[in-house]
């Protein structure tokens, strides 16, 4: 288990250590950015995986984008038929 932490956290330095390198100004490296999006990243992480409210907002908020599409999901049913169908659907053409 402590490996596979210590694995992505040296993943996520290797990758801002490539960003740096391949830059062209290296001065003008946005650290206050890099910061604050991996601070936003740990959190949005810690609400999924740790929290249970963090899993009921984000459920709630993906039951809201289904509802909003659903109606394209029909509409997409009308104008192409059998090829909206996903995959492995009986009468599915695509």
């Amino acid at each position: 288990m402590f490996l596979d932490e210590l694995r992505t956290i040296a993943g996520i330095g290797l990758l801002i250590l490539v960003a740096w390198a391949f830059s062209l100004d290296r001065r003008a490296m946005p650290w206050r950015l890099l910061v604050t999006a991996l601070l936003t990243q740990f959190i949005l992480a810690l609400l999924l995986f740790q929290l249970e409210f963090g899993r009921f907002i984000f459920s709630m908020l993906n039951q809201a984008v289904g509802t909003l599409l659903a109606p394209a999901r029909a509409g997409a049913d009308f104008v192409f038929g059998p090829l909206a169908l996903p995959p492995g659907v009986e009468g599915s053409l695509g």
